[in-house]
């Protein structure tokens, strides 16, 4: 799979799905990193660039929504990209609304799909 270099923060409070993720990572160009919480993913946006910020939606105190809009804040050229596992239309609506998150996604995902996206987005 080749793919650019780009600096992703994946960002979810679930350590199998990082640890998953990581491992799909792995295969490409793409660099990962990753936040088990919103508090210190948003340190790590004020801290460094990121090409791209995927986020679980529920996640205990902030939701996904939440951080995505703070991350269009803090770094409105980096892709913003929700994923859950509970879709609902509320979620949606604010993903697009407030977020203006780049894509959705609902879990389980192509990991395929996924890096895709983000690699072929500039």
């Amino acid at each position: 799979m080749q793919t650019s270099n780009k600096t992703i923060l994946l960002v979810d409070d679930d350590p199998l799905f990082i640890a998953s993720c990581k491992r799909i990572f792995r295969k490409t160009n793409l660099k990962l990193m990753t936040a088990p919480s919103p508090e210190l993913a948003v340190y790590l946006l004020e801290q460094m660039e990121f090409d791209a910020v995927i986020s679980d939606e529920h996640m205990p105190y902030v939701r996904g929504t939440e951080l995505l809009k703070k991350t269009k804040l803090l770094q409105p050229k980096a892709l913003r990209i929700l994923i859950t596992g509970q879709p609902s239309l509320e979620t949606a609506l604010l993903a697009v609304n407030q977020s203006e998150v780049h894509r959705f996604f609902t879990k389980p995902f192509s990991a395929k799909e996924l890096i895709n996206f983000i690699d072929n987005t500039n």
